[in-house]
């Protein structure tokens, strides 16, 4: 009967299972194999009077046999979620968790590693071991303890997941993605895995294959607004693509009561302003500044970025004045903002005051060099104005600057020297034919 439970709890028939276990217990009440089989069956249905239950099981077999592997491994994990209950509770009152207070859970577990004679039971004792470490705050044991378990057993899933959580910890975004490609060959849908996934795969710049990841999760569960909002910012590149998904991640948002950050009311204002819906985007943009109590008369660093859209927005509706306006508010507050000083030489050049936009360049260029961050586009933009006011002393100065000392195969810079050299070379030639006609 006890062989027979077995092999109907390998091919998860649990109804046959249970019979078989439940037949042994009834004839050998103190069998130990057939309580503990009995006692796994439902640990991991969402039902307490069934997990009190088990537990009862359980707990009869360890006082029978307090050596069985699996049994300790469940009391390591019985143990660890209880004391996880109590230091939160603790961290709420302020009270920090001690490393001492899993030590219970690491004896059980590391009993269970040396009686262990699968591999399977013995990864999952690793895993409760690497566990308590890394509640108690100890990162270098957990990942000494997750790496022996995805050793010992490669299939179990929270070994996989909390490695690439201590990889993660140390930025090693690589590793990390291939421990939870490794759970997903398991658990293929699982939906925190899958986002995580997907926004590690943002932070390595590769977009397309997170647009992946996140579809996947939209279309497996289409009512949560995570995926919708990583997937507008994964096609990002693709206004229409990710204003539609922003747009879904928005309404279930709301829908699901939860807080909409204003960070992600700017990023679709500014999704809105680039498709070239400037009204929406405006309000969007005013919506996300109130929320953190900003306006344009008054602001601080957090609502900068929201302003200095909004300024942006203004001038490309052609309301220029008031664009400028914004942009000296901003100066005011915040002189080493290079991008405003770029932005009124740009409203000056379109009011044919090529040499106020100089000025307003140089200022940049003095701003850039003093913060630290000198950048090559006020060169190249002062190299062009005085392309088109025929300075070109001035102008070879602006471009060879950039080849020289920040970036030698720009080719905006290059195009200008090539434009240089060409005026010069048509120039000798006029000048040549001119001294021959006379």
């Amino acid at each position: 009967r006890l062989g027979m439970a077995h092999c109907w709890f390998k091919k998860k028939n649990k109804e046959k299972a249970q019979a078989c276990f439940k037949r042994v217990v009834d004839l050998e009440p103190n069998n130990v194999l057939a309580l503990i089989g009995l006692g796994m069956i439902d640990l991991d249905v969402n039902d307490a009077r069934k997990y009190k239950e088990s537990a009862q099981l359980l707990s009869k077999a360890f006082e029978l046999d307090n050596s069985h592997p699996m049994v300790l491994n469940f009391f390591a994990n019985h143990f660890f979620h209880l004391h996880w209950v109590r230091t939160r509770k603790k961290q709420i009152a302020d009270v920090p968790a001690q490393p001492s207070s899993y030590k219970q859970i690491i004896q059980l577990a590391a009993k269970s590693t040396t009686k262990a004679e699968d591999p399977q039971t013995r990864a999952e004792a690793f895993f409760q071991i690497g566990r308590a470490h890394h509640a108690a705050g100890e990162f270098d044991q957990a990942w000494q303890y997750y790496y022996q378990s995805v050793q010992q057993y490669p299939k179990l899933p929270l070994a996989q997941h909390a490695l690439a959580q201590m990889y993660i910890h140390k930025r090693e975004f690589t590793k990390a993605i291939q421990h939870l490609k490794a759970v997903l060959e398991v658990a293929p849908e699982d939906k925190d895995t899958l986002l995580l996934l997907g926004r590690l795969q943002l932070e390595l710049g590769k977009d397309l294959e997170a647009a992946h990841v996140f579809e996947k999760v939209t279309k497996l569960f289409p009512g949560i607004e995570e995926g919708w909002l990583f997937l507008g910012f994964a096609r990002r590149l693709d206004t229409s693509s990710s204003l539609s998904a922003y747009a879904r991640g928005l309404k279930y948002l709301r829908e699901n009561g939860r807080p909409v950050p204003p960070s992600l009311l700017n990023n679709s204002a500014a999704l809105h302003h680039k498709a070239g819906f400037l009204d929406d985007a405006e309000r969007l943009y005013f919506e996300a500044l109130e929320m953190e109590d900003g306006s344009l008369s008054d602001f601080n660093e957090n609502h900068l970025h929201m302003v200095y859209n909004l300024a942006r927005l203004y001038e490309d509706q052609g309301q220029l004045e008031k664009a400028q306006q914004i942009y000296e508010r901003i100066l005011e507050k915040f002189p080493a903002y290079v991008e405003c000083y770029m932005c009124l030489a740009k409203l000056a050049i379109k009011r044919q005051d090529k040499k106020q936009a100089a000025e307003w360049i140089e200022t940049a260029i003095g701003v850039s060099a003093n913060v630290g961050k000198s950048k090559a586009e006020p060169w190249l933009q002062l190299g062009d104005l005085y392309c088109e006011t025929k300075e070109w002393n001035r102008a070879q100065d602006k471009y060879e600057h950039v080849i020289a000392k920040l970036d030698n195969k720009d080719p905006h810079a290059l195009m200008g020297m090539g434009f240089l050299y060409l005026n010069c070379l048509q120039q000798v030639h006029a000048n040549a034919k001119e001294m021959k006609e006379k």
